[in-house]
């Protein structure tokens, strides 16, 4: 798979705080308990569509596709340049290690989640 068209879904935080869904599209019934646990916890983002490879030097480009968790008016251009800052963060330590994030995939989703979905922790 080349980097410029790896796709993967992800939940993108209001303060650009990020988890990965995977490689493929995430369920209606993914997404409503990823939203239902973010709104529990008072947080709120987008599912959102990102195109390209995470820690390659190569530009990636997301496309937000809908608001989750709880309601919100929130800047989608904020959290954007939030997400592109903890992106270069985490490149320029030259070491892929989570940083701040919204946790593991039983702490975002529920412990009683979709076995096929494999969450992949960025910062």
């Amino acid at each position: 798979m080349h980097a410029e068209t790896e796709t993967r879904w992800i939940v993108l935080g209001t303060d650009g705080r990020h988890v990965s869904l995977g490689r493929t599209e995430p369920s209606e019934a993914e997404v409503l308990v990823a939203s239902n646990t973010l709104a529990a916890q008072g947080l709120s983002g987008w599912l959102a569509r990102m195109q390209g490879e995470y820690y390659s030097r190569r530009k990636v480009t997301l496309e937000p596709l809908r608001p989750i968790g709880a309601e919100h008016e929130a800047d989608w251009q904020a959290a954007l340049a939030a997400f592109h800052a903890a992106r270069r963060r985490s490149k320029s330590t030259g070491i892929r290690r989570p940083g701040p994030h919204f946790g593991t995939y039983s702490r975002i989703c529920g412990t009683n989640h979709v076995a096929k979905v494999k969450m992949t922790i960025f910062c």
